[in-house]
Order: structure tokens, then sequence, then C-alpha cells
């Protein structure tokens, strides 16, 4: 993989760069509702979500802090991560679906988008800031260069197909979420809130006026014409929230060189973390210990199901063995 010059990890990336993360990353979600003091309390809002921002600088260490990015491209990488990869894209999705009258909005979106918007942006100024190596070179045009490399044509179809390997991989969930809480008692909760696999049938056949986040009964016994059109949309927006996951990817994919399985672990550390655990943090209560176990299984499957996929896919793309030397210093 492609690093900067061997070195011991400063103070500043080992300690500094988590706690300063942290503290951003949940002031930037309290300013919106208020800062309301309710003590040092493990499960109130303001630790979970410094803890959650803590998680998020280890897990966008390796690529920020191992990749000689320029200071501006390293904030725009890490914002891409959060943004993309984070929750934002679906509560955009949910909202244009309803707009559109696709599907209502579901009961456990968020009624503003603000907190999830200003508590990535200034975790990932905060990450670009404090992890970028020093006298970093990768910058917006060389990747602008490296992007160019491949036609525009090849990049909409990988795009496009992973986009839609991100929607089957999410219906898939959906479907096995229906199967587990119609045969495994003791989970006594759906483990995903809204199911995508249920929404879809119950657009499909005629339903989705009113949201629905569990095993609801159909509103039809058949297809329509109306519910394929809608159900054909709402697939369209399932796949379109897969390639906002897939994006950020792109500019380490452009970067670094690794093999398949390397690149991979690199993708399912960032999809895992900040597409399905950080956001899992920061809603408790669980409905028991069990729940919690199966929905961070559930999550950690789909998110290394699409890094192999994505590694396969965007391996293509990754730099000539011998990039020029402004960009890579390979010793290690």
């Amino acid at each position: 993989m492609a690093t900067t010059a061997s070195r011991r990890p400063s103070a500043v990336t080992v300690t500094l760069a988590p706690i300063a993360t942290g503290l951003a990353f949940a002031l930037g979600r309290e300013l919106p509702q208020g800062l309301h003091w309710q003590g040092i309390a493990l499960q109130s809002p303001l630790v979970q979500a410094f803890l959650a921002g803590v998680l998020i600088s280890f897990a966008c260490r390796p690529p920020l802090a191992r990749i000689a990015w320029s200071r501006a491209a390293a904030v725009g990488v890490a914002a891409a991560l959060l943004l993309g990869i984070g929750p934002l894209p679906s509560w955009a999705l949910a909202q244009l679906a309803d707009a559109l009258a696709i599907v209502a909005l579901p009961y456990t979106l968020p009624r503003s988008a603000w907190p999830d918007l200003l508590g990535a942006l200034l975790a990932a100024a905060t990450l670009g800031l404090l992890l970028r190596p020093a006298g970093g070179t990768i910058g917006w045009a060389s990747l602008v260069g490296r992007w160019r490399m491949r036609s525009p044509g090849t990049w909409l179809r990988w795009l496009g197909g992973l986009g839609l390997a991100a929607a089957a991989l999410a219906l898939a969930a959906g479907w096995l979420d229906t199967l587990l809480v119609a045969h495994s008692q003791p989970l006594l909760a759906p483990l995903l809130h809204p199911n995508p696999w249920l929404r879809l049938r119950e657009v499909a056949l005629g339903g989705g006026g009113a949201p629905s986040d569990g095993v609801a009964p159909l509103a039809a016994a058949g297809v329509t014409l109306a519910g394929a059109l809608r159900a054909g949309a709402l697939l369209l927006l399932l796949a379109l929230r897969g390639v906002a996951l897939v994006v950020p990817l792109v500019p380490l994919a452009l970067v670094v060189r690794a093999t398949p399985p390397q690149l991979a672990l690199v993708f399912g550390i960032e999809l895992f973390i900040l597409g399905e655990f950080v956001p899992l943090m920061l809603q408790p209560p669980y409905p028991s210990t069990l729940w919690l176990i199966a929905r961070t299984g559930l999550g950690l499957a789909q998110a290394t199901a699409l890094a192999a996929a994505a590694a396969i896919v965007l391996g293509e793309a990754r730099p000539p063995a011998t990039p020029p030397a402004a960009d890579y210093d390979d010793t290690v």
C-alpha cells in the first residue's frame, strides 16, 4: 500500500486526533439541538457522540495518515467518507421518495439532517488537519489525472454496478431480517428500521402510503402497474444510495497500491465503522444484547460483501506499479 515515509506515529496522531475528533463530532451533533448538560453519563447523547467520534478517528486514520495527501485533499477525502458512507444520503433519498409519493417517510428517520451534517463536517475538518502527513503532495489535480485514466463510460459501469450490488445486499439483508423476526422469537424486534425489503413489497403491492418499519400486512393482493413503477423508482433510489456508499472509496482506490484482499480490508473498515457501527452507537437503547449482536453481525456481513465487490471492481483503477516519486515514498 502506498504510504508516506516510515516514521513512528506522533502524539498528535495517536492521542490528540481521536480526542479532538470526538469533541468536534459531539459538538457538531449537539449544536443544532441545543447543548443540554445531562452530566457525564455513558448513555447520554453527548458522550455517545464523543465515543463515536473517537471510533471514527481510528477508522479513518489508515487512509488519511498513511497517504501523502495535501491539506485540502485530506479534508475533502475525510468529508467524502463521513458524508457518503454515513446516514445523510439515506436521509436525502427518503425525503425525495416521500416528496415524489413513492413511499412515506419512516418513523425512525430524523426530521432534520443538521446534526449529522454539522457533526460530519467538523469531524472531517479535524481529521484532515490532524492526520494529514507532513509534506503531502497528493492533491485534487493528482486525483483528477488518475480519474481520467479511465473513460467516463468505464466509471459509469463500475459505479452503477456497485450501486446495484449495494441495493441487492440491502434487500437481501431486509429479506433475512423478516425471516429472523418470524422464526427467532428471542430477537423480539426487527433488526432494520426501516426494512427495505418490506417497503419494496408494500410499494409494489399498492402500499407505501404510510410509514411501516416492521412486519406489517400488505395493502393489496397483487402487483399493479402503478405499484410496479413506484417499486422501480424505489429500486433506483436504493441503487443511488449504493453509489453514494462507494464513491468516497474511489480516491483511495486511485492512490492506494494494494492487493484486492488488502483493499477490501481498507474498504470494509470504512463501510462497517462509518456506515453501520457508528450510526448504531448513536441510537440506544437496544431491545436486547442478542438483538445488538445480530444487528452488528448483519451490518458486518453487508459491509464485508460490498467491500469485497468494490475491491475487485475499483482495484482496476489502482495506480501503475511505478507511480511518480512526488506522490509516493514506499520506504516502510
